[in-house]
């Protein structure tokens, strides 16, 4: 899963929005 990570950092550089979308899945 490594380049999913990577693509979601990238689609999300904010941790902010990474870290809201992380909690509603």
């Amino acid at each position: 899963m490594s380049v999913k990570n990577t693509s979601f950092t990238r689609h999300f550089s904010s941790g902010s929005s990474a870290s809201s979308l992380l909690k509603r899945a």
